[in-house]
Parts: C-alpha cells; structure tokens; sequence
C-alpha cells in the first residue's frame, strides 16, 4: 500500500519545497511528486504545512535521556536511548561505549 503526505514542506538537499506529494511504500519513500493534480484518498495524509524531513542516523552516540549506554550496557539502556532520540528526530543510531585511553 502507498500512503501520500501533502500539504508539506519538504527539506531536501538544504532546501525547503512546497506543493510536493512524498509517496510511502512499504516504510520507504518511493517518489515525490508535484501537488498540482493530485487528489487525496483514504490513503492521504494532511500535514497541515509541517515540515518533512529525512530521519537522521547518529553514528556514534554514548547516551540519550537518562541513559549512558556504556554505563549500563542493557536492552533498557537501548530502548530508552531508542525513545530519547525519535523525539529528536534521529531514526536509526549506533550507541557507543566510551575508552579511557
């Protein structure tokens, strides 16, 4: 199934674009397409002018909330991280244990 968000401002290559439609398939974007022409369906969702951006990937990340990954090295430390950083906007991460060296 194809889902659409319209009605968006979309950030891309460091640029804002409006009157855009970004088609979902399958969790992916499959295309972005021009707004004019489009009609909306069941499958459409109305951002409501928001923006849309790509989610972000932390490569190397020690913490997030009140956790410190490599204090506490657990499946809980992961999903507390996990939670503190989608509010930030940060899809995917790597936690990281700290050297002292």
């Amino acid at each position: 199934m194809v889902t659409f968000f319209y009605n968006l401002k979309l950030i891309t290559n460091g640029t804002v674009s409006e009157g855009k439609v970004v088609l979902v398939e399958n969790g992916f974007v499959s295309d972005i397409i021009n707004q004019s022409g489009f009609y909306a369906d069941k499958n459409s969702i109305n951002l409501n002018g928001a923006y849309l951006a790509p989610g972000l990937i932390d490569l190397q990340i020690y913490g997030c909330g009140n956790s410190l990954f490599g204090g506490k090295p657990t499946v809980a430390a992961l999903q507390e991280m996990e939670t503190c950083l989608l509010q930030q906007g940060t899809t995917g991460f790597f936690a990281t244990i700290a050297t002292n060296t």
